[in-house]
C-alpha cells in the first residue's frame, strides 16, 4: 500500500508539464488518494519562514487555473523544503538535512495506509510476469539439459566412430600384410617351382646324354 503521495513543484507556479503529471495521478488513482497527497514545493530558499510560505501558497493558487484545482484538490497543507547543491556551503548542506527531516518526520507520522484498486490489478500483471518469467527459465533449463545431454550423446557417438575406424584401419593393415606375405609365398613357391622344372630339363638331358653314349657304344 501506500502512506503518503508526494506532488512536487520546483518553481514559483505549478507548470503545464507539472499539472499534466497531476491529471496521471487523478487517472491512475481514485478520489481517495486526495487524503494521502503533499503538495511539496521545493527550492524554497525561506522554507523556514511561516509567513513567506503562506504568501507562497497564495501566489501559487493565484497563479493558473491548473494551480488552483490542483491546491483546491489536495487536503493536507503544503509542505516547504529546500534542496540547494551540497557544494554551495555550510548553509546549504544545513537546508538540504532540514529538509530531509520535514520530510521524514511528515512521513513517520503517516500511518494510514493507501491501497488502490490499480494495485491489485498491476499485482496480478507483476504476478502472471514472474509466473511466465519462472515458466520460461524452467523451459530454458530443461532445453539447456537436454542440449547437454544431446552433446555427451554425440561425444560418445564421435568416439565410438573413431574407436571403430581404427579397429577397421588395423584390420585392413592386418589384411593388406596378409596379402603381401601371401604373394612373397606365391612368388618363392613359384621361384621353386621353375628350379625344380631347370633341375628336370638337366636332368632329362643328362639322361639323354647318356642313352646316347650307350647306344653308339652299342652299336660299334
Amino acid at each position: 500500500g501506500i502512506n503518503a503521495v508526494y506532488f512536487f513543484v520546483t518553481g514559483k507556479r505549478i507548470t503545464n508539464t507539472e499539472a499534466d503529471a497531476w491529471d496521471i495521478l487523478w487517472k491512475v488513482f481514485d478520489a481517495e488518494v486526495l487524503n494521502f497527497t503533499t503538495i511539496v514545493r521545493t527550492n524554497f530558499g525561506k522554507f523556514r519562514d511561516p509567513k513567506a510560505t503562506e504568501q507562497n501558497t497564495k501566489e501559487m493558487k493565484k497563479s493558473s487555473t491548473a494551480a488552483r484545482r490542483i491546491m483546491s484538490n489536495v487536503k493536507n497543507p503544503i509542505m516547504y523544503v529546500d534542496n540547494p547543491p551540497a557544494d554551495y556551503g555550510f548553509e546549504a548542506t544545513r537546508s538540504r538535512k532540514d529538509s530531509r527531516n520535514i520530510l521524514l518526520h511528515h512521513l513517520a507520522r503517516s500511518q494510514k495506509v493507501f491501497k488502490p484498486p490499480v494495485f491489485k490489478e498491476v499485482k496480478q500483471r507483476i504476478s502472471n510476469h514472474v509466473g511466465e518469467g519462472r515458466r520460461l527459465t524452467e523451459e530454458r533449463a530443461q532445453l539447456q539439459k537436454q542440449l547437454e545431454e544431446m552433446r555427451r550423446a554425440q561425444d560418445i557417438a564421435a568416439k565410438d566412430l573413431a574407436q571403430a575406424q581404427a579397429r577397421l584401419e588395423q584390420q585392413l593393415e592386418k589384411v593388406k600384410c596378409d596379402q603381401d606375405t601371401k604373394a612373397e609365398d606365391l612368388a618363392e613357391a613359384r621361384a621353386r617351382l621353375d628350379k625344380l622344372h631347370e633341375q628336370q630339363e638337366k636332368t632329362n638331358d643328362e639322361i639323354l646324354g647318356e642313352m646316347r653314349d650307350l647306344v653308339q657304344k652299342t652299336n660299334s
